[in-house]
């Protein structure tokens, strides 16, 4: 199953009968440049540890619920990643999160019906850097180019930028939290002349997880999360 022999009648003699090591020349090809991850990184401190879960009131009117439901090595490469179940008003999605030495990564993204089927999958490559492993600093930024390849639609090219505005106090219906707040900006399209862009804010606690997000139309604080601390 990993060697074929080869048959070339132009080599020399001792030399035309050749053994391949095709499982070797699988690998290389398929990681050379998709190196796997591995959970390097603090996921205490990422807010990325099995079985945590959150809750969030929206301006919906629907709760969104978040739940670490396990770690996938099927989903980008043979990397090991963080799978966060993700519900509101019946739609269902599972984000794929690469935690390494580097901080947070996001790889893409399932989305689910009602019964659990697969209807839509989302893989960035390279994956966006959502997040530092470590506090960062007013002012930080990072950005990142990077595909987005679905299943149902045609490969975009999206730029994902992020610069770190504040370190505050959050309110939010679990208590009040210092949080970073990080706003995310988003180009895509492949006409760099006339990208579509999107921007979203995110409050960031250590710790704890993301404790409020507000983007175009949308808006959701932390209801509840078994990563808070006992009171």
């Amino acid at each position: 199953e990993r060697r074929v022999l080869t048959y070339t009648p132009s080599n020399p003699a001792a030399w035309q009968v050749e053994m391949g090591n095709i499982g070797q020349h699988y690998y290389r090809w398929r990681y050379q440049f998709t190196p796997p991850s591995a959970l390097s990184g603090d996921q205490t401190y990422l807010a990325m540890d099995q079985g945590d879960q959150w809750q969030y009131t929206t301006t919906s009117g629907s709760d969104e619920n978040w739940q670490i439901t396990g770690t996938s090595r099927s989903f980008s490469g043979g990397s090991q990643l963080v799978a966060r179940l993700e519900e509101i008003s019946g739609n269902r999605q599972i984000t794929y999160w690469g935690v390494t030495t580097s901080g947070l990564d996001l790889y893409g993204t399932d989305q689910l019906d009602a019964t659990g089927k697969l209807t839509d999958s989302t893989v960035y490559w390279p994956p966006i850097h959502y997040f530092p492993d470590h506090d960062p600093y007013v002012g930080q930024s990072w950005s990142t180019e990077t595909t987005a390849i679905s299943i149902n639609a045609p490969p975009k090219e999206i730029t994902v930028s992020a610069q770190v505005i504040a370190w505050q106090i959050v309110s939010t219906p679990a208590g009040l939290t210092n949080a970073w707040k990080v706003n995310y900006v988003g180009w895509t399209g492949n006409d760099a002349q006339n990208p579509s862009e999107g921007t979203t804010s995110y409050w960031f606690a250590p710790d704890i997880g993301t404790v409020q997000w507000v983007t175009d139309g949308f808006a959701a604080q932390l209801k509840s999360a078994t990563t808070l601390a006992p009171k």
